[in-house]
């Protein structure tokens, strides 16, 4: 692990004060082939708490069922009611089950309409349409676990950009994001926020606590070391 001093020497010597955001949406194709690396896999089943492969079920354990609030609850929920497909069936069901003349309004026709099998099935088959997918960026967005998920982004990185000098792990009270440094530049590469501006970045971030370093390139780990 890097100390703060030698960070601090790191940018301002080899680095040259020079940032960038990176962002992992808009070059998600440059990371698909390796997401099933050996050394990939592996981080990220660690980052999820799973201690043997013999465990590791990635279908079950998709790393954005593991966020802690209603934040893909949320989301997913506004999606499938923005989907006129969605509502098309949901009406046709609704008229089936209670014919065309009910008082929608009647509170009492909806209840038993929602505890119904057919709308539970309705509408999990619009909850998986809209899911986060297996190999997609979001299908690995820990919402709000930015501290368990970062060193699988740091190790994605080091596998996707061979020509990276190093591989950092950037952390504070409030927020942890993995980088890497390439010709002389701080590029952050966050998976949970699409940063507009390394300012706005480094100030939600405010004083970092740790710095942990991962090896690309043994140029750059003499002058860290």
């Amino acid at each position: 692990m890097l100390t703060m001093k030698k960070f601090l020497n790191v940018e301002n010597d080899v680095l040259a004060g020079e940032k960038q955001i990176f962002s992992l949406k808009d070059n998600w194709d440059l990371f698909r082939p390796h997401l099933e690396d050996a050394d990939v896999v592996t981080s990220l089943r660690r980052c999820l708490g799973i201690r043997s492969s013999e465990e590791w079920d990635q279908d079950e354990d998709a790393p954005w069922t593991y966020t802690p609030s209603d934040y893909w609850v949320t989301k997913l929920d506004d999606q499938v009611q923005a989907d006129i497909e969605y509502q098309s069936e949901k009406k046709s069901l609704f008229e089936s089950m209670f014919g065309l003349e009910v008082n929608i309004e009647d509170d009492e026709f909806w209840d038993d309409f929602y505890e119904s099998e057919a709308f539970s099935e309705l509408d999990y088959r619009y909850y998986e349409k809209y899911q986060p997918k297996k190999y997609e960026l979001d299908w690995y967005r820990w919402v709000h676990g930015c501290f368990f998920i970062a060193p699988f982004v740091a190790t994605l990185l080091k596998t996707a950009i061979e020509d990276a000098e190093g591989i950092l792990i950037l952390t504070s009270e409030t927020h942890s994001v993995a980088s890497f440094t390439k010709n002389n530049v701080l590029y952050y590469a966050d998976l949970l926020i699409e940063w507009d501006s390394v300012k706005d970045l480094e100030a939600f971030m405010g004083e970092l606590t740790e710095v942990k370093f991962l090896a690309n390139n043994n140029a750059f780990s003499e002058k860290v070391a």
